[in-house]
């Protein structure tokens, strides 16, 4: 147990921490957002980008429309279709703690 001010600590020192976070995610968005972009359209259009491939749209070196042997021969040009829900790997999650609740 701890007292009202120590709680008040704690939460002002949560929301500095999250703020700080906040901001510095907003900027990398912000900053890399034509190379985001530029790689999300290509997933798009092939689904999935190998790391050569991700580096290169990163970078600019390869454009969205180029063909890649990501794309299978007898897809290309046509969208890409989700695969069955057997099939599709299993989402992520993350392993973090439930976030803080105010004292």
């Amino acid at each position: 147990d701890y007292s009202e001010a120590v709680a008040q600590e704690i939460d002002a020192e949560v929301r500095r921490i999250v703020s700080e976070a906040y901001a510095r995610a907003k900027e990398v968005l912000t900053k890399y957002r034509e190379q985001l972009d530029r790689i999300a359209q290509r997933l798009i259009e092939v689904e999935t980008l190998d790391a050569k491939e991700f580096i290169a749209l990163f970078e600019g070196t390869l454009l969205p429309s180029d063909e890649s042997k990501s794309t299978p021969p007898s897809a290309a040009g046509q969208p890409a279709r989700p695969r069955p829900a057997r099939e599709r790997p299993a989402t992520p999650t993350l392993d973090m703690p439930p976030a803080p609740a105010p004292a």
